[in-house]
């Protein structure tokens, strides 16, 4: 039998493999291990991965300790994986997974008493748990440019993205005013492939009294679009959705959405976003553990805005994520993963993975992306 080209192998067969697979495969000789370490074939794995990862999350507990769960065949078992997370955090604590995007994830850590006083100090590390960590798929950035040290933990927040057109991968920290002497909204963002935090852009210059609902691990920016959303308390009461879109270099870049119609979400309560089949949507949760989700079929129209579904949980909700192929939508309740089928009347509810001491929950797909990707070479 002739050798099959290298292009088949690369591009026809292993690259739909689950990376869970891959790993095995770099064992069977040096060329497919040079192979499948490639920059190249990730990118190209990254594009078929959808088949096998695209309902996945990823866990992290209090004990440093990820696992990858795929909800759509949970019961196969196709790419679980669970990893004790041995990065450097000397005299930090409260370390919080804030963000995954294409397999790599963003880690902040922070040192929240300094001498009994109330400080933030951050550090950030991008890393895919996939690969473990190595000197080529740990990234740590120091917090030599963000200043928000002795503001209150509402004031700020992060997100962390991916803009196509120039193949970086980005950080975002934002501080909000608080002041009419210093309004607006001030945003950070450093850029994974050139290795530095660019110049600070400020946006709203007209507005103050700017908070997140929460405090900042609790409001982290959604990803749609390649635009960031946060929601921003204006005001007292009044809410809206902050949006920044990664790829726009212009003064126009960040700008205020309106919500899902406020009788129905209501200002008094805290609103969540997450990403739901690309949409952006939009939840609350109320008396009794009712939830109320609405999604923006339309991106940026408001009237656009729908109720998606309605439920009535036994406990405190922690996420919405996406939807599996048979419809059904996956929740986080207290510590327990659970698939909720919305089309039965009532809602049937399969619990399928419980949590150990679960501290965050995000959407992830299997990659092998690193995130010491090579500066973009100037034309």
């Amino acid at each position: 039998m002739e050798k099959l080209p290298n292009d088949l192998i690369s591009i026809t067969i292993l690259s739909r493999l689950p990376i869970k697979t891959l790993m095995i495969c770099k064992c069977v000789s040096k060329q497919w291990f040079s192979l499948i370490s490639s920059s190249h074939f990730a990118e190209t794995q990254l594009q078929r991965s959808s088949h096998f990862s695209s309902n996945s999350i990823l866990t992290l507990n209090y004990e440093g300790i990820f696992e990858s769960i795929n909800y759509e065949a949970f019961d196969k078992n196709l790419d679980y994986f669970s990893r004790k997370f041995e990065g450097n955090h000397e005299n930090k604590i409260n370390t919080r997974l804030i963000a995954s995007c294409n397999g790599l994830v963003l880690l902040i850590s922070s040192l929240v008493l300094v001498n009994d006083r109330h400080n933030n100090d951050f550090d950030y590390i991008v890393y895919n748990p996939c690969l473990g960590v190595g000197d080529n798929n740990f990234v740590s950035i120091q917090n030599d440019r963000i200043i928000v040290s002795n503001r209150g933990e509402n004031q700020f927040s992060f997100g962390f993205g991916y803009v196509s057109s120039t193949k970086d991968y980005s950080i975002v920290a934002i501080s909000l005013s608080i002041s009419p002497r210093r309004p607006g909204i001030v945003v950070y963002v450093y850029s994974l492939r050139y290795r530095q935090w660019q110049t600070p852009r400020i946006f709203m210059r007209h507005l103050s009294s700017l908070s997140c609902q929460e405090c900042w691990y609790n409001c982290i920016g959604v990803l749609v679009n390649e635009t960031l959303h946060w929601v921003f308390t204006l005001g007292k009461l009044a809410k809206y959705i902050g949006a920044f879109n990664l790829a726009n270099n212009t003064d126009d870049a960040f700008k205020l959405m309106d919500l899902a119609p406020k009788t129905e979400l209501g200002d008094d309560r805290v609103i969540k976003l997450c990403n739901m089949d690309g949409c952006l949507c939009a939840w609350g949760e109320y008396d009794g553990h009712l939830i109320k989700m609405w999604v923006m079929k339309e991106y940026g129209v408001t009237k656009s805005w729908t109720c998606l579904l309605k439920l009535s949980l036994g406990g405190i909700c922690h996420g919405i994520f996406q939807r599996t192929e048979s419809g059904k939508v996956m929740i986080v309740v207290e510590n327990d993963l659970v698939l909720v089928d919305t089309r039965s009347d009532p809602p049937n509810f399969v619990q399928f993975h419980r949590c150990e001491r679960l501290s965050e929950v995000v959407n992830y797909v299997q990659s092998l992306i690193r995130p010491n990707i090579e500066p973009r070479q100037e034309v």
